[in-house]
């Protein structure tokens, strides 16, 4: 499988992300401290929703709302 490279022409950033609507998350509690009762998270276990947009993770620019159209973006062109 071909790697694809996302690079935001507004930042220069590769780093891209998928927000999603209606999603059920949940973390699990891993630590709790005791003087502050701070928590500490493990990973996020999450289903259903639906994808909303893909956006540029460092300046929330709004690349695409489906994956056809991600997929079609000037900014996703194949790895080296």
């Amino acid at each position: 499988m071909a790697e694809l490279i996302f690079t935001c022409d507004a930042c220069d950033s590769h780093k891209l992300e998928e927000i999603r609507l209606n999603m059920i998350g949940a973390f699990r509690v891993i630590w709790i401290d005791r003087e502050d009762s701070e928590l500490k998270y493990g990973p996020l276990s999450h289903s259903g929703g639906c994808v909303s947009r893909y956006q540029c993770k460092n300046c929330r620019q709004i690349i695409a709302r489906n994956h056809k159209d991600l997929l079609a973006s000037k900014m996703i062109k194949p790895g080296e």
